[in-house]
């Protein structure tokens, strides 16, 4: 299906001619593209900008880039995309391993921070801009740099490798979708050894944090309801769901969509918001949905959507398409400015305006919430 016109086709045509240009700019502004090139150069010694994550964003530019060549062939977006992909490809080591803060002179050891490194994270997302390739034009340099990356992961965290989990879910998805797409049956069972890992409280704890942050408190198998970090948990619900459908796993299945029931009901806001506290981006208890403090992640909301669509396909039931519905139009339409230049992070019902702005006895209309 293609949008011609309408909310969300000026909405795609902005991200088309502004957003991904914006992001672009930005990145070799702050230098997060540029972390690729002291890698390939071996210039690694000094200080690196950005947060540990940052490749992360490279990647999802790329896969937008993907995706926009595909829907529309611009030369622009293909140029940039292989321009990307060789500062990417030049930073990947002999066996696979691809990561800008870890694993080079002067930096901490490859995978000595599971809890917060983030860095199989990144290749996730990596090997999620790598599908869209595929999906879009076929194999190529891009999907070749993800192969080596999901090989390296698949000896270093295989049976007999690692038994450790990243502290963000993301992997699963990238190695569930990858596998998918490429025909390879190992990804898949990657992913799904990552998903069975998680709940084991192997991660270490991040400041006042608990393992439920990281959702390593419990099995997937065991869960009743999302909790701790909200992408977090989505992200792994979504990889979930992908081995689950792959594998014919109806009992993983079945977890997940329990979970969305009483997530759904006691901790998603009328908007389709999830994620209620601020001091650890996360879902709150049962019923903890205060619309002023609302926290709402935008990448929550786009998250929620991923598991939502994954179980539509899964099952063809509609109440999944309706919180999809709410989702994008009162959370992931509400973030971008109108110019596509803007963001907003965090997706409250309500506004408070100052004191100042109302005499007495009066009640400030604009203090009224309401969704989107």
């Amino acid at each position: 299906m293609r949008l011609s016109g309408g909310f969300w086709g000026r909405l795609q045509e902005t991200n088309a001619h502004a957003t991904l240009r914006h992001c672009l700019e930005w990145m070799e502004r702050l230098g997060w593209i540029a972390n690729f090139d002291r890698v390939a150069d071996g210039d690694t010694g000094g200080p690196r900008p950005g947060w540990q994550f940052s490749d992360s964003e490279l990647y999802k530019l790329v896969e937008a880039l993907a995706w926009e060549y595909g829907r529309t062939g611009e030369a622009w977006a293909n140029e940039t995309l292989e321009a990307l992909t060789g500062r990417i490809a030049a930073a990947q080591d002999d066996d696979g391993y691809l990561n800008t803060c870890f694993g080079h002179g002067g930096q901490a050891g490859r995978y000595t921070d599971l809890s917060s490194g983030h860095e199989l994270y990144c290749t996730g997302h990596l090997l999620q801009a790598a599908v869209a390739r595929v999906r879009t034009v076929g194999e190529d340099k891009l999907v070749d740099v993800a192969r080596r990356a999901a090989d390296h992961v698949c000896r270093e965290f295989g049976p007999e490798g690692r038994q450790g989990v990243c502290g963000h879910p993301e992997i699963e998805l990238g190695l569930a979708e990858l596998g998918r797409a490429l025909g390879e049956a190992r990804y898949t069972e990657q992913a799904g050894r990552f998903v069975e890992r998680r709940g084991r409280g192997t991660l270490e704890p991040v400041a006042l944090l608990d393992s439920s942050y990281f959702q390593d408190d419990l099995p997937v198998r065991e869960a009743e309801v999302w909790r701790g970090h909200a992408v977090r948990a989505l992200y792994l619900a979504a990889g979930a769901v992908d081995v689950a459908v792959d594998t014919g796993d109806d009992e993983l299945l079945g977890a997940v969509r329990r979970q969305w029931d009483r997530s759904v009901e006691r901790r998603t806001y009328l908007t389709g918001g999830m994620g209620s506290r601020h001091q650890d981006e996360g879902f709150g208890e049962d019923w903890e949905l205060p619309p002023d403090r609302a926290y709402c992640e935008t990448c929550a909301g786009i998250a929620s959507v991923m598991v939502s669509w994954r179980l539509h396909l899964a099952t063809g039931e509609v109440r999944y398409a309706d919180l999809m519905e709410r989702t994008f139009y009162n959370v992931i339409a509400a973030s971008p400015g109108e110019d596509g230049r803007a963001f907003f992070y965090a997706n409250p019902l309500h506004q408070r305006t100052a004191a100042a702005d109302v005499r007495p006895g009066e009640v400030n209309p604009r203090a009224e919430g309401g969704v989107r």
